[in-house]
């Protein structure tokens, strides 16, 4: 999630735009494959001393990233209206 929000500052990250990058698109996959992996191959619970997930325990496992894209774009949002009423009202402003 880091990765996807810090690309603009203040620009959301929920857009069309954030997968134009053919290498971020891959590291993505390419990171949520060995979540995956790690969690279900017996190599990695040998090396990883991790155990097997069923459905639920991975869905809950998601929640703590789906919390934090939430909140990084609420803060975002948060972050837009300044400048957006600053914009509003310099053009206001300057009209009369």
């Amino acid at each position: 999630m880091a990765a996807v929000e810090c690309r603009s500052e203040t620009g959301t990250a929920l857009t069309p735009a954030t997968f134009d990058s053919k290498q971020m698109n891959w590291a993505m996959l390419g990171e949520f494959m060995l979540a995956v992996l790690v969690s279900q191959m017996d190599v990695f619970h040998r090396l990883l001393g991790t155990t097997d997930l069923n459905l639920r325990e991975f869905g809950w496992a998601l929640v703590p990233a789906i919390a934090l894209l939430g909140l990084w774009e609420l803060g975002k949002l948060i972050a837009r209206r300044p400048a957006a009423h600053a914009a509003h009202s310099a053009t206001n402003g300057s009209t009369r």
